[in-house]
Order: C-alpha cells, then sequence, then structure tokens
C-alpha cells in the first residue's frame, strides 16, 4: 500500500520482513501461547475439589466466579479498542484537515522541477543568464500561465534560514536575530498565488548591477518593527545592506501546525544561488506541460537533468503521508480489537447465560416473560460494555494528549470524535449481547429446570 502520494520523489519508507522480524514474531506468539495456557492450568490445579463439586451440583455463584476472569478480559478488550479507535478517528480527522487547509498560497496547478549549474560549470553572470532565458521558454509554452524560480518548495523537505541585522532594532542580550530565507526570481508571488500586501514584487531590473532590495512577509515586519511602516527599511543579509520594497502574507513555510515565521524573500538575481526549483503554473494539470518544460530547458542544455518533477500538491501531500500511515495502521489495529472485543463479550454474555439456564428455567416457571430475560441477560453484557467504555474513555483522555503535536487541525480531546467511537463501540457491544440473550428467552422451563 502506498502512503505517500505517487511521484518520483525520494521519499522512501524501508520497511522489511527480515529474519529479525520473523523471529521476534514467533518468539512473541510462544511466549503468548505458553502465558495464557498456563493460567487456566494453574487456576484449575488451585482449585478445591469441594468447591468443584458444589458447583457441579447447581451452585449459581459458582458459575459467576468462573466467569470473572472472562469478563474482566472483555472489558479489557473493549477499553483497548476504544483506545485505539478514536486514536485513529483523530489521525483520520487531521489528515482530511491538512488535505482542506490554506497555507496562504495557491498551490494546485503549479508544475515543480529542479536544476542545478554548479556542476556545469556556471558562473554567477552565466548562471542568471541562463535562468532568465530558461524562464522566457518557459512561459512562452501552450497551457502556461506563470513560471519562476526560487531555491526551495514551501512545505517541502528542505528549510533554509540566515542571520540578518534590522535597522533600527535593538537586539536584546543573546537574542539571536533568525529568518527563513528564500531566493526567488520575479513573478514568484503571482506563480505562488501569494499576495504582496504591500509594497511591489521583484523585477528584472533588481540585478546585481541595482541597489540591492528584499522582500519581507508581515511576521518579519511586525516583529522588528512593530507600528512602523516596514518599507524603504533596511537589513544587512547575506553581507549586504538591501531595502525592504514589499510586505508578503504570512504563510505556512515548513509545517502545517507551525506559528507565524519571519520570512525573507531575496531576489534571485541580487543574490545568486545555482541550485533552483522552476515553478510552473498552468491551465490544465501540471504533469502534461512536464514533458515540454524539460525539453525546454535541454533546449539550453541537453546534459542538464530536471530532477524531482513533481506537483506542488504532491510535495505538500508528501509532508503529511505520516498522518495518513498512522491512522490507517492505527485504525486497522483499533478495527481488529472491535472484533475481539464483540467477540470476547459475546462469550462472556452466551457463557453466563449457559450457567444460568437453571436460574432462567426457575424464573421463566415462577412467571417470568421473555422481555425480562432478554434485560436481565442484555443488562449484564451491557454493564461489562459500559465499564470498559469508562476505562477506555479515561485513557483516551489521558493518552491521546501524548500525540497531541502530530495531529493538525483537531484536538487531542475532540468532543466529536470520543462520541462517535463511543457510539460504534456500544452498538457492537449491544449486538454481542443481543445474540445470546435473544437465545436465552427461548429456553423451555421444564427443560431448564432439569439442566445441570
Amino acid at each position: 500500500m502506498n502512503f505517500a502520494p505517487v511521484s518520483n520523489l525520494p521519499v522512501w519508507l524501508p520497511v522489511n520482513v527480515d529474519r529479525r522480524v520473523l523471529l521476534a514474531t514467533l518468539v512473541i506468539s510462544v511466549v503468548t501461547a505458553l502465558l495464557f495456557g498456563a493460567l487456566p492450568a494453574l487456576r484449575a490445579s488451585a482449585m478445591n475439589p469441594m468447591s468443584v463439586l458444589k458447583d457441579e451440583s447447581g451452585s449459581v455463584a459458582g458459575g459467576g466466579r468462573k466467569a470473572r476472569l472472562s469478563a474482566g478480559l472483555a472489558v479489557a478488550q473493549i477499553a483497548l479498542s476504544l483506545l485505539l479507535l478514536i486514536s485513529a478517528g483523530l489521525f483520520i480527522r487531521s489528515f482530511r484537515a491538512a488535505h482542506r487547509f490554506n497555507p496562504g498560497f495557491d498551490s494546485h496547478n503549479v508544475l515543480l522541477g529542479s536544476y542545478d549549474l554548479f556542476g556545469d560549470g556556471y558562473k554567477e553572470a552565466e548562471g542568471i543568464a541562463f535562468d532568465r532565458q530558461a524562464l522566457e521558454k518557459v512561459e512562452a509554452l501552450p497551457g502556461v500561465r506563470e513560471a519562476s524560480l526560487a531555491d526551495w518548495v514551501p512545505l517541502g523537505f528542505g528549510s533554509s534560514s540566515d542571520s540578518f541585522v534590522p535597522e533600527g532594532y535593538v537586539a536584546a542580550p543573546h537574542e539571536a536575530i533568525e529568518a527563513g530565507i528564500a531566493h526567488v526570481s520575479p513573478g514568484y508571488f503571482a506563480t505562488m498565488g501569494l499576495a504582496i500586501l504591500r509594497g511591489r514584487d521583484f523585477a528584472p531590473q533588481d540585478s546585481a548591477d541595482a541597489q540591492p532590495v528584499v522582500i519581507i512577509n508581515e511576521a518579519l515586519a511586525q516583529r522588528y518593527w512593530p507600528g512602523r511602516d516596514p518599507l524603504g527599511k533596511r537589513m544587512k543579509i547575506a553581507g549586504k545592506w538591501a531595502t525592504v520594497v514589499g510586505v508578503a502574507r504570512t504563510t505556512n513555510y515548513y509545517d502545517l501546525n507551525e506559528p507565524p515565521q519571519p520570512f525573507i524573500y531575496l531576489p534571485l538575481y541580487q543574490f545568486y544561488a545555482s541550485g533552483v526549483t522552476i515553478h510552473v503554473r498552468t491551465v490544465g494539470d501540471p504533469l502534461v506541460s512536464a514533458g515540454a518544460v524539460e525539453q525546454a530547458i535541454h533546449q539550453l542544455n541537453a546534459d542538464l537533468p530536471l530532477f524531482n518533477v513533481a506537483t506542488l500538491d504532491t510535495r505538500i501531500q508528501a509532508g503529511t503521508f505520516i498522518l495518513r500511515m498512522a491512522g490507517m495502521f492505527v485504525g486497522v489495529f483499533g478495527m481488529l480489537a472491535l472484533a475481539l472485543a464483540a467477540v470476547g463479550i459475546y462469550g462472556v454474555v452466551a457463557y453466563g447465560a449457559e450457567q444460568r439456564t437453571h436460574e432462567i428455567g426457575i424464573r421463566m416457571a415462577l412467571g417470568a416473560r421473555p422481555g425480562d430475560v432478554m434485560r436481565m441477560v442484555l443488562g449484564g453484557g451491557m454493564r461489562l460494555a459500559a465499564i470498559g467504555l469508562v476505562i477506555g474513555l479515561t485513557a483516551s483522555l489521558g493518552s491521546t494528549r501524548l500525540m497531541a503535536t502530530l495531529l493538525f487541525g483537531v484536538r487531542a480531546t475532540d468532543p466529536p470524535t470520543f462520541v462517535a467511537v463511543s457510539l460504534l463501540l456500544t452498538c457492537v457491544a449491544f449486538l454481542a449481547c443481543y445474540i445470546p440473550a435473544r437465545r436465552a428467552t427461548k429456553v423451555d422451563p421444564m427443560v431448564a429446570l432439569r439442566h445441570e
């Protein structure tokens, strides 16, 4: 099963079944069989013969004592299945919330492809010229709306940051002044659908010979120039004093759960980076244009590889595959635990009803109706289910808080998830109790009175 989106990104999950896995599974299976096989044997060897004879002579209490261990296991199964199903529900809701989340830019219909000019010996001036020509060729392709270059991809697997000196800001002792950075070409904000709230975008004239400029995000402006207009302010970064010419909307840069982060956009033609990713916004399916984009790059350099070709949506989804994988695994284990809990409570209720056959016969001979027997047997099973639910809810309220950092868009104590899973488990437990209770109402009083 593919948990990560289908792409050629280097996402590798080395999950293999080897000798160590098989050996560990074998050891766990043998130990489990010995442990749970030895417990009934030890219990049987410790029985008092006189009490056994009394139990066999029709003591109702004897059957109740025999069922305590089974009832306890059934309660544990219900509690465990509730915990697993609630955890799975939280992961699934987080995964869905991540897909509906607006990161602050438009990730749809954007094709990505990376190349690096360093290995081909391009100098800075030659690299900038190549980048300009590559954008011109790609923008001229049919179906392409905008194209730009950047040395990073938001919500991807990489990040870059640098220290800087904001003009007029007095740093506190031992304060680290640092922000995320990206080198982008003109047109990047239009390609990404990222709003510039004040000021302007980078222009082709922002070259190495022009005055250095930068664009910052709102979070950085509020952090270092609160209550002041950041346009025209200067900062020293990468050894240059650059002027702020624009303020962009704060988005999510590294993670869906991150708080607002200060971020700086540097013009690629002034702060050169040899390794870049071309961002191409298309009219339709971006992958349809992948071949044409690669061909346009190869027209400039036939030996330059274009790698990590994928859509921006795929790159973002790849960062959420852990939520999908966790929801799938925990959900499967939860459903298995739910099935075991249903079988367990069915067995306990059926065994208890069988042990009380003589008692049921007496009750029916004295005038008890089938509905009374149904409520008696069904009530005993549902009491076990209620105990399991209370224990499971208590354990879930504590344990789900531990995975709060893995969740997105949903609280660790999300009421809809807790209520939905509890209702599901209640319905399953009711069905498991109803079958033996229904069977108990069919008992013939005369046959039951002769039951030993």
